[in-house]
């Protein structure tokens, strides 16, 4: 049990140091304005994508479904002007019709 411990803490030490000591050599880049690596974007963008096909309801699944939804978003976001005022005139107070 002794060496289990001694092991983990000089495993510890080593991983702080050379953290300590890429930094201290700045082979760290950490500047915001940075670019990041190829591929870190490809590797965040299956990622997401992943998470998203995990998270989708079965019906939002097709991607014709997908695309109509994507179409219908897009008829709503440039309706004629006056239109959007129209629609929330009609509602009438306590629907549930959002």
């Amino acid at each position: 049990m002794k060496k289990f411990f001694l092991g983990f803490l000089a495993g510890g030490i080593v991983l702080v140091l050379g953290a300590l000591i890429c930094l201290r050599l700045g082979l760290a880049d950490v500047r915001a304005d940075a670019p990041t690596a190829a591929w870190k974007t490809r590797w965040m963008f299956a990622s997401v994508h992943a998470s998203i096909r995990r998270t989708l309801p079965a019906n939002l699944k097709s991607p014709r479904t997908v695309w109509a939804l994507a179409s219908f978003l897009r008829r709503i976001n440039n309706l004629p002007p006056g239109v959007w005022e129209r629609v929330q005139a009609n509602k009438t107070p306590g629907s549930s019709v959002n």
